[in-house]
This record gives structure tokens, C-alpha cells and sequence, in this order.
């Protein structure tokens, strides 16, 4: 009667949908819409997000270079590469990651993963992570060797938390700091790793200098960029608040609510717009003038319209609404256009990081 008894509860559960003996494994789900081989690992890449590796090359070249700034261009495209294959690496880690941890499910909305769909194996995707971020080690070799222990340091953190977004005992991702490491290593961190493989930080007298006159440019600058990269991130969290929240992925919208989510994102892509009269008054500080009629307040003001938009989509498509995907186009598209705008507006006013 025991045994009798076991097995109608092991039926009543079969009959109900209950798993919780058997899912000790997510399993992938074959689709169509993924494709394997070179295809497979190019959407594993992420082509869109490369901009956050885009951008604070520009705009930290830019503010380094211009007005008769030194140009190391053989490190900064080194670097550059570097940039790329961080970037890639965190996406593939990512990618595995969130599919072994329960994020990445049949109902997500988001774009369909290479290990979600099956098309490459949890263990294959995260030792391609993994080699990016070595890869990524080696491309920065040059920068390393004309920056020193300092460069060093930057390029260890940055892999280091491009793993530690998802992967690892204590993902960052999973515990509400993935915004501000976002912001602090694809803003802060890279910006300020490009200029200064241009250039090593020292004055004319050799001294390194704190001042915000001296550091202003920069610190506002690596704002801007972060807060657009951040902007990505924020809107994926709000397309897959509510499946984050049923594996334990405790992003800052799961955290804090889809509220804050869309505020958040509200903040993130106009903050960068609020920064550029900086510009105009750096500009005029330069000079020892009244007023600066400054291309880099206004060129990236071009694209307020598309920060506009992205806002708008924001307060208007509900959590898990596939639009989104559109919409985290439309933010990558303002994070290129933006920071473009900014460095080319830094070159043409001239205003450089170093005095």
C-alpha cells in the first residue's frame, strides 16, 4: 500500500506539471531562428552591443588628441580590439551563464541565445568567453607595455568584471550591481583607458595632476558615455523583469520594480543631454572668454529625438512586451550616434583633456 500510495503521488505530480525532481538541468530548445557554425557564433557575439566598446574609443581618443594632443594610434587600435573582445567575451559568458542559472527560459522575450536554443553547449560557449577575455589580455599587450603597471591594473579589472556580470560564485549581475559596473567600466574605466593610452596622465612639469580643470573634460565625458551604455542594460532588465525575478536574477528593476525600471531608463538617456553645456563653458574657461559656441554642446543634441523615443517606448510597452528588442536597438543606435556626435564636436572645439 506504501509503494501503491508513492506512486499516485508521483502521478498526481506528472499530472500537474510538477518537475521539481527532474529539473536539476535546464534543457536547451532547438529553434529555427538560430543558426549554428560562424552564423551561431556571431549572434553569440552580439554585434549591436559592440558599441559600448565603440564609443569610449572615440570619445576618450578624442579628448586626448585634440588641440595638438599626443596620438598613440598603433596602442589605441590595439586597445580598441581589446575593447571589442572584452565586450564579446562578457556576452558569451552570458549566454551560458544565464541558460545553466534558469534565466534564459522558452518565455523570454528577448532575442533567442545560442545556448538557450541548443545550438552550442553551456561548456563550448563559456571556454569561448573565456578566451576572448585572454585574447583581449594579448590585444592590450602594446598599451600595456607603453602605460605601465597602471594600464596593467585596468585591463585585469575590466576582464575580471566582464566575467563576474554573470559568471562565477557571486554574479554581479544577479545581485543589483550590474548598472553600476555597466557604467563604471564601459563609461569611466574604458574612456579613461583610451585617453590615456594617448596619453600618460603628466603634466609639463611631470606631475600628475588632480584638479577638476585638469580632469573635468574626462569625468564628464566617461558620464555620458556610461550612462547611454547603461541604458542598454537597463532596457533589457525591463523586458525580462518578471522572468529574472522567477529564476533569482535580482536585477535593480526586479530589486526596486518596473517603475524604477522605466525611470531608470528615462534618466540614463536623457542625463547625457543635461552634461552638455559643460562643453560650452569648458570651452569658454580655455579661451579666457564670455562665451563658447561649443560643437560639442550642440552636435549631440541632434539626437535628443531618438532619447525621446527610446523613453517614450519605455513608459509605454509592458514587461515582456517583444518590442522592447526595438527598442534596445534604438538605444544602441543613440549610444553610436551620441558619442560619435561628442567626438567629433571635441575635435572640431579643440578642447582637450590634458592642458
Amino acid at each position: 500500500r506504501v509503494m501503491e500510495r508513492r506512486s499516485a503521488r508521483a502521478a498526481s505530480r506528472a499530472g500537474n506539471g510538477d518537475t521539481t525532481h527532474s529539473r536539476s538541468k535546464p534543457k536547451p530548445s532547438r529553434s529555427s531562428k538560430v543558426k549554428g557554425g560562424v552564423a551561431g557564433w556571431v549572434s553569440a557575439a552580439r554585434p549591436k552591443t559592440l558599441t559600448a566598446a565603440t564609443v569610449p574609443f572615440l570619445v576618450g581618443s578624442a579628448l586626448a588628441t585634440t588641440g595638438g594632443g599626443e596620438a598613440r594610434w598603433m596602442e589605441a587600435t590595439c586597445a580598441l580590439v581589446g575593447y571589442f573582445l572584452i565586450q564579446i567575451g562578457t556576452n558569451l559568458v552570458n549566454d551560458a551563464c544565464d541558460f545553466v542559472r534558469g534565466a534564459d527560459t522558452e518565455d523570454r522575450a528577448g532575442p533567442r541565445r545560442v545556448t538557450q536554443s541548443g545550438v552550442f553547449s553551456p561548456r563550448a560557449v563559456h571556454i569561448a568567453g573565456v578566451t576572448c577575455f585572454a585574447l583581449a589580455a594579448l590585444a592590450m599587450c602594446p598599451a600595456v607595455a607603453l602605460r605601465g603597471a597602471p594600464m596593467a591594473r585596468l585591463v585585469v579589472a575590466a576582464c575580471c568584471a566582464g566575467y563576474a556580470y554573470t559568471g562565477g560564485p557571486l554574479p554581479l549581475g544577479y545581485h543589483g550591481l550590474g548598472d553600476v559596473t555597466v557604467i563604471a567600466f564601459f563609461g569611466f574605466v574604458a574612456t579613461y583607458g583610451m585617453a590615456r593610452v594617448h596619453h600618460d596622465g603628466t603634466s609639463a612639469d611631470g606631475s600628475g595632476g588632480s584638479s577638476w580643470e585638469r580632469n573635468g573634460p574626462l569625468i564628464v565625458a566617461s558620464a555620458q558615455v556610461g550612462s547611454l551604455a547603461t541604458s542598454l542594460l537597463a532596457v533589457n532588465n525591463l523586458r525580462d523583469a518578471r522572468t529574472d525575478a522567477r529564476c533569482g536574477k535580482n536585477t535593480l528593476c526586479v530589486l526596486l520594480g518596473e517603475g524604477f525600471g522605466r525611470w531608470e531608463i528615462t534618466f540614463l538617456v536623457f542625463a547625457p543631454f543635461l552634461l552638455l553645456p559643460y562643453w560650452a563653458w569648458e570651452g569658454a574657461r580655455r579661451l579666457g572668454v564670455s562665451m563658447f559656441p561649443s560643437v560639442a554642446s550642440a552636435l549631440p543634441a541632434a539626437t535628443a529625438p531618438l532619447a525621446s523615443w527610446v523613453a517614450r517606448e519605455a513608459w509605454r510597452l509592458r514587461v515582456g512586451d517583444a518590442g522592447f528588442n526595438g527598442t534596445l536597438s534604438a538605444a544602441a543606435a543613440l549610444h553610436l550616434l551620441f558619442g560619435s556626435a561628442l567626438a567629433l564636436g571635441l575635435a572640431l572645439d579643440g578642447v582637450t583633456w590634458r592642458d
